[in-house]
């Protein structure tokens, strides 16, 4: 947790330092004066965020509620839509077992943003989806439908790799099995023996999917944190870009210190 809370302090001082120090990103564009980037102090960098940010100079609103509104129109799809990949591999690995056949191992290693550029030409051709950006349900579904298709392989990967790399599991499974334990009993057993290592890498997937979002959604359109994050650098936004970067930073610690409470909870319900 302490490591944790450290490096979001850095990750915080960083985009202080990179917003308040670099200069004018513009000036060579002869627009010194709408973007005056002068030096400020670290304390006043974070007394602005705790009023809600700077105003950013694309929206002409405080920064950090922007960011803030943005993250939740993210977590909104992505956490259900995570969810619903993450249980469908739980399902697959009790009903038909935890190997991964190589198709889905391969499409594991599929980055997101293929499939959200796929979207992405498909919507100049197609009558769905719309290359409108948005946060509406079609947009939604768009973004749900990338996290879905992406992460499903890369859970059940995951699950697979869990117990490919327990010796004395796979021991006891053999021995559940010898016994005359029926197969999906055997599977129930190996999930909850493997629950703490999978909230861990589970997790640690869900961040990952959470982080990749700055190129996801500027290419399917959808509206969120990523959207936000990616238009602020294109639109030479410090302030917004700074916000962004400190939410989604703040956001990424607390899933993992969540899933690591979550872990260390089972890991004693699991000794008792």
């Amino acid at each position: 947790m302490l490591y944790r809370l450290a490096a979001l302090a850095l990750l915080i001082y960083l985009s202080y330092f990179l917003t308040s120090h670099l200069g004018n990103p513009l000036a060579g564009l002869g627009l010194d004066a709408s973007l005056n980037a002068t030096e400020r102090s670290f304390f006043s960098f974070l007394s602005s965020l705790a009023a809600g940010g700077e105003e950013s100079l694309t929206y002409k609103e405080p920064s950090l509620w922007l960011a803030l509104s943005a993250t939740a129109s993210t977590l909104a799809v992505l956490v259900p839509s995570f969810a619903l990949s993450a249980l469908s591999a739980a399902a697959w690995a009790y009903l038909v077992g935890f190997s991964c056949p190589r198709p889905v191992r391969a499409l594991a290693f599929v980055p997101d943003y293929l499939y959200a550029a796929l979207l992405y030409v498909a919507s100049w051709h197609l009558p769905w989806p719309s290359p409108l950006p948005g946060t509406g349900p079609s947009k939604a579904a768009e973004y749900a439908l990338v996290v879905f298709i992406s992460q499903f392989p890369k859970a059940l990967q995951v699950m697979a790799d869990e117990l490919s790399s327990r010796d004395e599991l796979r021991e006891a499974e053999l021995l559940w099995r010898a016994v005359g334990l029926p197969e999906r009993s055997v599977r129930a057993k190996v999930m909850r023996t493997l629950a703490p290592q999978l909230v861990s890498g589970i997790a640690t997937l869900l961040v990952l999917s959470f982080e990749r979002s700055v190129v996801v959604e500027p290419l399917i359109g959808y509206v969120g944190i990523g959207y936000l994050a990616s238009t602020s650098v294109v639109e030479a936004d410090a302030r917004l870009a700074a916000a962004s970067f400190v939410v989604v930073s703040a956001v990424s610690v607390a899933i993992l210190s969540l899933a690591s409470l979550v872990e260390r909870a089972l890991s004693q319900g699991l000794d008792v």
